[in-house]
């Protein structure tokens, strides 16, 4: 039956069938759900708020007013939260923030050479690919100050799935995170995160989130190694991270000032 399938059997353990049975079961349902999710997306279409793709002279103006008032930190696609040291940049706007800046966050020319200290972003990096996650990484460096921090946090796709089949490991060291200048408000390990242990949509979602939805899928999967790797190449000098098992990795690197 193996070669009439095309298939070597020690490949597939001690019971090959069922092994390739469950195989096939399993990445049948992960095709089903993403053409679910962008069909569902696509009749939604019309309901996804616009975002703003063009960076102009407006865009300039409000961060340097809000830069003159003292705010030099940035959180990147920081959504609807308030950080008091911190200017918001979004492609929407939110009419709770205090300070928010709405412009296109893949296009950092608007703020100038060494004017920030701090550039922090919280489930953002997934949601675009590999290519302009070095390009935004590069740009972060531009805009910091010499030892400026770069912080991030986003989902573990090493973690996740170690967690699917084994247990949930969470951050730890959160004030040792802190003391590195992680920002005080932001999230950090929350033992609900854990929904996603052997439960396959949970999985499914923390890896690739809400597929055809071009706002909110994740196009990148990020494994430590991968994003350790990416953050010194862009010429940053990494200060901590958390343990290869968490759900999310955090990562607070400093700009290496030659």
């Amino acid at each position: 039956m193996y070669k009439l399938l095309g298939i070597k059997k020690k490949y597939f353990g001690y019971y090959p069938f069922v092994n390739i049975f469950v195989s096939r079961l399993i990445f049948q349902t992960l095709r089903y759900r993403a053409w679910r999710l962008k069909l569902y997306w696509k009749l939604k279409k019309k309901n996804i708020p616009k975002i703003n793709l063009v960076n102009d002279t407006s865009t300039a103006e409000k961060f340097q007013t809000l830069y003159k008032q003292g705010f030099d930190k940035l959180n990147v696609g920081g959504g609807s939260k308030n950080f008091k040291e911190f200017i918001n940049l979004d492609f929407v706007s939110h009419s709770i923030v205090e300070r928010e800046v709405v412009a296109n966050i893949l296009d950092l020319s608007f703020i100038p050479d060494t004017s920030c200290s701090h550039a922090h972003s919280n489930h953002l990096i997934e949601h675009i690919t590999q290519e302009q996650l070095e390009k935004h990484l590069k740009e972060c460096l531009r805009i910091l100050k010499p030892d400026g921090i770069l912080s991030l946090r986003c989902p573990n796709a090493l973690g996740v799935s170690y967690g699917f089949f084994f247990e949930v490991v969470g951050e730890k060291g959160h004030d040792e995170f802190l003391a590195l200048g992680y920002p005080k408000e932001e999230d950090f390990y929350n033992p609900l995160d854990g929904w996603y242990h052997k439960d396959l949509y949970g999985f499914y979602h923390w890896i690739n989130a809400y597929t055809g939805n071009r706002e909110n899928e994740h196009l990148n999967s990020i494994t430590p190694t991968k994003l350790k790797t990416t953050v010194q190449n862009a010429g940053f000098n990494i200060l901590k991270m958390t343990d290869p098992e968490t759900s999310n990795i955090i990562l607070i690197a400093k700009k290496v000032v030659s």
